[in-house]
């Protein structure tokens, strides 16, 4: 028996659907899956005493209180995603003040630090950039950091491998017409700037979903 050729229009038709079918299908996969992830850099061992050394030697850093305000950031949310088990996250800053009196002719050793304060792995954090404007006139933050991890007991590195550092690049999204008049608006943005910067350190250690546009909110 001969089959009967299809109407072109009617392949066209079906071809149509499928494609429509296709795209609802593509669309509620995402939101069913959510956003992307973003994976983790590198893992912490949850089980072993943990610190993070805020390291700002070249002082760049504008307040010395942001060292502090930072590690906090990092340690609440470290804790809220059990990166760390409660109990075993050293405080930030009882490190910072065991090297309270380093200097760069003179410093104590990230290894000597961690022993220090009971801990057996350090996070390294070093501030090596931090700006309130690209432009003259165009408020920007953004903020550059390097984070490596010892092992004090072993005396070695754990991550990452070789002689450098993981650096990642820290920006704040604020309105084009902002501007900082006054000293108590530059502090409010400073502080801003270093919650996302421990925001950004605790997300290298666990796989986080990638921020919506919408979710990049501006500080007004």
């Amino acid at each position: 028996m001969r089959l009967r050729p299809v109407a072109p229009l009617l392949v066209l038709a079906l071809a149509g659907s499928l494609m429509t079918s296709c795209n609802i299908v593509g669309a509620a996969g995402v939101l069913i899956s959510g956003p992307p992830k973003v994976p983790a850099a590198t893992s912490l061992d949850k089980t072993r005493p943990t610190v993070l050394l805020i390291d700002d030697l070249n002082t760049i850093l504008p307040r010395a209180s942001l060292r502090d305000r930072i590690g906090r950031t990092a340690e609440s949310e470290i804790l809220s995603k059990k990166v760390v088990e409660d109990g075993q996250l050293v405080s930030s800053s009882s490190i910072r003040r065991a090297v309270s009196g380093d200097t760069n002719e003179a410093r104590t050793s990230v290894v000597d630090a961690g022993r220090a304060v009971r801990a057996e792995v350090v996070i390294h954090v070093s501030i090596l950039g931090w700006t309130m404007t690209s432009t003259p006139g165009e408020v920007s933050p953004m903020a550059v950091i390097g984070v490596k991890i010892v092992d004090t007991l072993a005396n070695e590195r754990q991550w990452p491998e070789g002689e450098g550092m993981f650096t990642t690049r820290v920006e704040l999204p604020v309105r084009a017409d902002r501007t900082l008049e006054s000293n108590a608006d530059r502090r409010r943005v400073e502080d801003a700037l270093a919650d996302r910067i421990g925001m950004s350190l605790a997300k290298l250690f666990y796989t986080s979903e990638r921020e919506r546009i919408s979710q990049q909110r501006e500080l007004n």
